[in-house]
Protein backbone atom coordinates (compact mmCIF):
# COMPACT_ATOMS: atom_id res chain seq x y z
CA UNK A 1 0.00 0.00 0.00
CA UNK A 2 1.67 3.10 -1.09
CA UNK A 3 0.93 5.32 2.06
CA UNK A 4 1.91 3.26 4.49
CA UNK A 5 5.52 2.29 5.90
CA UNK A 6 6.07 0.06 8.65
CA UNK A 7 8.95 3.10 9.82
CA UNK A 8 7.09 4.98 12.21
CA UNK A 9 7.54 8.79 11.50
CA UNK A 10 9.62 10.98 13.65
CA UNK A 11 7.79 14.18 13.71
CA UNK A 12 4.67 15.08 14.80
CA UNK A 13 1.98 15.52 11.92
CA UNK A 14 0.87 19.11 10.73
CA UNK A 15 -0.56 19.53 7.77
CA UNK A 16 1.81 21.46 5.05
CA UNK A 17 -0.72 23.83 3.99
CA UNK A 18 -3.21 24.18 7.58
CA UNK A 19 -4.23 27.81 8.31
CA UNK A 20 -5.17 26.61 11.63
CA UNK A 21 -3.42 26.56 15.13
CA UNK A 22 -5.20 24.10 17.07
CA UNK A 23 -6.53 24.60 20.16
CA UNK A 24 -5.02 22.55 23.17
CA UNK A 25 -6.92 19.50 23.67
CA UNK A 26 -9.27 19.39 26.93
CA UNK A 27 -10.86 15.99 26.37
CA UNK A 28 -9.10 12.54 26.39
CA UNK A 29 -9.20 10.61 23.12
CA UNK A 30 -8.12 6.89 23.70
CA UNK A 31 -5.49 5.62 21.35
CA UNK A 32 -7.05 2.34 21.59
CA UNK A 33 -10.27 3.57 20.30
CA UNK A 34 -8.72 4.93 17.46
CA UNK A 35 -6.42 1.92 16.56
CA UNK A 36 -9.34 -0.39 16.96
CA UNK A 37 -11.62 2.14 14.81
CA UNK A 38 -8.57 2.36 11.53
CA UNK A 39 -8.67 -1.90 11.86
CA UNK A 40 -11.82 -1.60 11.23
CA UNK A 41 -11.96 1.15 8.91
CA UNK A 42 -8.87 -0.89 6.63
CA UNK A 43 -10.88 -4.49 6.82
CA UNK A 44 -13.85 -3.00 5.66
CA UNK A 45 -12.30 -1.13 2.71
CA UNK A 46 -10.41 -4.32 2.29
CA UNK A 47 -13.53 -6.28 1.61
CA UNK A 48 -15.25 -4.01 -0.57
CA UNK A 49 -12.17 -3.03 -3.58
CA UNK A 50 -9.19 -2.12 -1.28
CA UNK A 51 -8.77 1.46 0.50
CA UNK A 52 -7.11 2.96 -2.50
CA UNK A 53 -10.49 3.14 -4.22
CA UNK A 54 -11.55 5.25 -1.08
CA UNK A 55 -8.63 7.69 -1.33
CA UNK A 56 -8.63 8.05 -4.77
CA UNK A 57 -12.89 8.71 -4.66
CA UNK A 58 -12.36 11.88 -2.45
CA UNK A 59 -8.95 12.82 -4.20
CA UNK A 60 -11.75 13.12 -6.90
CA UNK A 61 -14.39 15.04 -5.19
CA UNK A 62 -11.45 17.49 -3.96
CA UNK A 63 -11.01 17.83 -7.95
CA UNK A 64 -14.44 18.69 -8.70
CA UNK A 65 -14.78 21.24 -5.69
CA UNK A 66 -11.49 23.01 -6.37
CA UNK A 67 -12.15 23.12 -10.28
CA UNK A 68 -15.32 24.68 -9.36
CA UNK A 69 -13.76 27.15 -6.04
CA UNK A 70 -10.67 28.08 -6.86
CA UNK A 71 -11.60 30.92 -8.87
CA UNK A 72 -10.23 34.63 -9.61
CA UNK A 73 -13.60 36.32 -8.89
CA UNK A 74 -17.11 35.49 -7.72
CA UNK A 75 -18.72 35.67 -10.98
CA UNK A 76 -16.75 33.07 -12.24
CA UNK A 77 -19.09 30.56 -10.14
CA UNK A 78 -22.00 29.04 -11.30
CA UNK A 79 -25.62 28.34 -9.66
CA UNK A 80 -25.10 24.81 -11.49
CA UNK A 81 -21.93 24.55 -10.21
CA UNK A 82 -23.23 25.32 -7.06
CA UNK A 83 -26.21 22.96 -6.86
CA UNK A 84 -24.22 19.92 -8.27
CA UNK A 85 -21.52 20.39 -5.73
CA UNK A 86 -24.36 20.57 -2.55
CA UNK A 87 -25.56 17.36 -4.32
CA UNK A 88 -22.33 15.78 -2.65
CA UNK A 89 -22.93 16.93 0.42
CA UNK A 90 -24.46 14.49 3.07
CA UNK A 91 -27.24 15.79 4.95
CA UNK A 92 -30.13 14.16 6.48
CA UNK A 93 -32.20 16.42 6.02
CA UNK A 94 -32.18 18.08 2.41
CA UNK A 95 -33.63 21.57 2.71
CA UNK A 96 -30.86 23.92 1.17
CA UNK A 97 -31.97 23.52 -2.26
CA UNK A 98 -35.02 25.39 -2.45
CA UNK A 99 -33.63 28.41 -0.03
CA UNK A 100 -30.82 28.33 -2.57
CA UNK A 101 -33.11 29.25 -5.49
CA UNK A 102 -34.56 32.15 -3.69
CA UNK A 103 -30.99 34.22 -3.42
CA UNK A 104 -30.17 36.33 -6.52
CA UNK A 105 -27.03 34.47 -8.43
CA UNK A 106 -24.97 37.51 -7.85
CA UNK A 107 -25.02 37.51 -4.24
CA UNK A 108 -24.65 33.95 -3.72
CA UNK A 109 -21.43 33.89 -5.59
CA UNK A 110 -19.97 36.67 -3.84
CA UNK A 111 -20.89 34.96 -0.28
CA UNK A 112 -19.27 31.56 -1.83
CA UNK A 113 -16.22 33.28 -2.83
CA UNK A 114 -16.20 35.62 0.46
CA UNK A 115 -16.29 32.37 2.66
CA UNK A 116 -13.14 30.47 0.61
CA UNK A 117 -11.04 33.67 0.14
CA UNK A 118 -12.45 36.06 2.54
CA UNK A 119 -9.55 38.00 5.35
CA UNK A 120 -11.92 37.48 7.91
CA UNK A 121 -11.17 34.21 10.34
CA UNK A 122 -12.56 30.70 9.34
CA UNK A 123 -15.07 30.69 11.81
CA UNK A 124 -16.34 34.27 11.28
CA UNK A 125 -17.06 33.63 7.54
CA UNK A 126 -18.46 30.25 8.36
CA UNK A 127 -21.16 32.00 10.98
CA UNK A 128 -21.48 34.89 7.88
CA UNK A 129 -22.00 31.99 5.25
CA UNK A 130 -25.01 30.54 7.66
CA UNK A 131 -26.59 33.88 8.75
CA UNK A 132 -26.86 34.70 5.08
CA UNK A 133 -28.67 31.71 4.33
CA UNK A 134 -30.93 33.13 6.86
CA UNK A 135 -30.75 30.09 8.65
CA UNK A 136 -33.02 30.81 11.66
CA UNK A 137 -34.37 26.76 12.20
CA UNK A 138 -31.62 23.98 13.96
CA UNK A 139 -31.81 21.86 10.64
CA UNK A 140 -31.33 24.71 8.04
CA UNK A 141 -28.87 26.02 10.40
CA UNK A 142 -27.10 22.99 10.25
CA UNK A 143 -27.06 22.32 6.78
CA UNK A 144 -25.56 25.56 6.22
CA UNK A 145 -22.89 25.38 8.16
CA UNK A 146 -22.02 21.66 6.81
CA UNK A 147 -21.87 23.09 3.23
CA UNK A 148 -19.94 25.71 3.91
CA UNK A 149 -17.39 23.10 5.67
CA UNK A 150 -17.71 20.95 2.75
CA UNK A 151 -16.72 23.43 0.30
CA UNK A 152 -13.61 24.33 2.65
CA UNK A 153 -12.13 20.97 3.27
CA UNK A 154 -12.96 19.69 -0.33
CA UNK A 155 -11.51 22.49 -1.70
CA UNK A 156 -8.50 22.54 0.19
CA UNK A 157 -8.22 19.66 2.29
CA UNK A 158 -4.86 19.97 3.82
CA UNK A 159 -5.90 23.60 5.10
CA UNK A 160 -9.11 22.88 6.42
CA UNK A 161 -10.23 19.86 8.74
CA UNK A 162 -13.70 18.83 7.88
CA UNK A 163 -15.73 20.21 9.91
CA UNK A 164 -19.29 18.96 9.29
CA UNK A 165 -22.07 18.47 12.11
CA UNK A 166 -22.05 14.65 11.64
CA UNK A 167 -17.89 15.26 13.03
CA UNK A 168 -18.84 16.66 15.82
CA UNK A 169 -22.36 18.81 17.00
CA UNK A 170 -21.11 20.56 20.17
CA UNK A 171 -25.08 21.52 20.94
CA UNK A 172 -26.48 17.79 20.62
CA UNK A 173 -22.73 16.30 22.10
CA UNK A 174 -23.25 13.97 19.18
CA UNK A 175 -20.38 13.27 16.53
CA UNK A 176 -17.89 10.88 15.43
CA UNK A 177 -14.96 12.62 17.75
CA UNK A 178 -16.96 11.60 20.72
CA UNK A 179 -16.50 8.12 19.74
CA UNK A 180 -12.90 8.17 20.18
CA UNK A 181 -13.30 9.33 23.55
CA UNK A 182 -12.50 6.53 25.84
CA UNK A 183 -13.86 6.97 29.74
CA UNK A 184 -17.95 7.27 30.14
CA UNK A 185 -18.98 10.69 29.10
CA UNK A 186 -22.01 12.83 29.32
CA UNK A 187 -22.70 16.35 28.41
CA UNK A 188 -20.49 17.72 30.84
CA UNK A 189 -17.86 15.59 30.59
CA UNK A 190 -17.45 15.87 26.45
CA UNK A 191 -15.21 18.81 26.62
CA UNK A 192 -14.91 18.91 22.80
CA UNK A 193 -15.07 22.63 21.54
CA UNK A 194 -16.86 23.35 17.66
CA UNK A 195 -14.60 26.22 16.27
CA UNK A 196 -12.52 25.50 13.41
CA UNK A 197 -9.40 25.30 15.63
CA UNK A 198 -10.44 22.49 18.00
CA UNK A 199 -11.56 20.33 14.64
CA UNK A 200 -8.04 21.01 13.88
CA UNK A 201 -6.83 20.10 17.32
CA UNK A 202 -8.58 16.52 16.91
CA UNK A 203 -7.30 16.17 13.12
CA UNK A 204 -3.61 16.78 14.65
CA UNK A 205 -4.69 13.96 17.10
CA UNK A 206 -5.68 11.51 14.69
CA UNK A 207 -2.70 12.31 12.37
CA UNK A 208 -0.67 11.34 15.01
CA UNK A 209 -2.29 8.31 15.69
CA UNK A 210 -2.02 7.36 11.89
CA UNK A 211 1.57 8.31 11.81
CA UNK A 212 1.99 5.97 14.78
CA UNK A 213 0.76 3.06 12.69
CA UNK A 214 3.17 3.90 10.17
CA UNK A 215 0.82 5.94 7.53
CA UNK A 216 2.42 8.86 5.97
CA UNK A 217 0.49 9.74 3.12
CA UNK A 218 -3.02 11.39 2.66
CA UNK A 219 -3.05 11.58 5.50
CA UNK A 220 -6.32 14.12 4.94
CA UNK A 221 -8.01 11.58 3.29
CA UNK A 222 -7.46 8.80 5.94
CA UNK A 223 -8.49 10.70 8.71
CA UNK A 224 -11.88 11.63 6.55
CA UNK A 225 -12.38 7.50 6.37
CA UNK A 226 -11.65 7.06 9.67
CA UNK A 227 -14.28 9.98 11.03
CA UNK A 228 -16.91 8.33 9.00
CA UNK A 229 -16.04 4.92 10.28
CA UNK A 230 -16.41 5.97 13.80
CA UNK A 231 -19.64 7.62 13.08
CA UNK A 232 -20.96 4.63 10.94
CA UNK A 233 -20.12 2.66 14.13
CA UNK A 234 -22.55 4.70 16.01
CA UNK A 235 -25.37 4.93 13.79
CA UNK A 236 -25.32 1.29 13.16
CA UNK A 237 -25.78 0.66 16.83
CA UNK A 238 -28.79 3.00 16.59
CA UNK A 239 -32.10 1.52 14.30
CA UNK A 240 -33.99 4.81 14.44
CA UNK A 241 -31.01 7.21 13.35
CA UNK A 242 -30.32 4.63 10.31
CA UNK A 243 -34.01 5.26 9.42
CA UNK A 244 -33.27 8.94 9.23
CA UNK A 245 -30.06 8.26 7.40
CA UNK A 246 -31.89 5.92 4.94
CA UNK A 247 -35.64 5.76 4.76
CA UNK A 248 -34.88 2.11 3.13
CA UNK A 249 -32.99 0.70 5.77
CA UNK A 250 -36.17 -1.41 6.84
CA UNK A 251 -36.25 -2.89 3.15
CA UNK A 252 -32.50 -3.91 3.09
CA UNK A 253 -29.55 -4.41 5.27
CA UNK A 254 -26.94 -1.74 5.73
CA UNK A 255 -23.42 -1.82 6.38
CA UNK A 256 -20.70 0.71 7.26
CA UNK A 257 -19.74 1.06 3.47
CA UNK A 258 -22.89 2.01 2.90
CA UNK A 259 -22.94 5.07 5.77
CA UNK A 260 -19.07 5.94 5.20
CA UNK A 261 -19.58 6.69 1.26
CA UNK A 262 -23.08 8.54 1.95
CA UNK A 263 -21.23 10.75 4.62
CA UNK A 264 -18.38 11.67 2.47
CA UNK A 265 -20.28 12.53 -0.63
CA UNK A 266 -18.72 10.01 -2.66
CA UNK A 267 -18.88 7.12 -4.83
CA UNK A 268 -18.70 3.40 -4.06
CA UNK A 269 -15.87 2.19 -5.40
CA UNK A 270 -16.66 -1.17 -6.38
CA UNK A 271 -19.80 -0.30 -7.45
CA UNK A 272 -18.56 2.55 -9.80
CA UNK A 273 -15.86 0.07 -11.29
CA UNK A 274 -19.14 -2.64 -11.87
CA UNK A 275 -20.94 -0.35 -13.42
CA UNK A 276 -18.03 0.89 -15.83
CA UNK A 277 -18.18 -2.75 -16.98
CA UNK A 278 -21.34 -3.00 -17.71
CA UNK A 279 -22.22 -3.36 -21.56
CA UNK A 280 -24.22 -0.75 -22.89
CA UNK A 281 -26.90 -2.47 -25.12
CA UNK A 282 -28.44 0.09 -28.06
CA UNK A 283 -31.71 -0.81 -29.14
Amino acid sequence: MFWFTKKKPSKTYQAADSVLEPTALVVNFDSKICSSKLQSMLNMTESFGGIDGYIKALNQKHAVFADSFSVKSPSCLSRTQVKSLLALVYNELDVLPNILKTIPDNLLQTQIWHLIHGNADISSRMNQFVQFIHAEEGKVNRAAWDFAAEILHFTYPEKYPLMSNWVWNQKTQIGALREFVGEPVNHIDAAIGSTPSDFEAARVWLAEQLGQQGFYRDIHYLIDLLLAQAYSDYLLTIPNKLSLFDPDVKQREINSVDIIVKLLGIDHPVKREQAKRIPVVVH
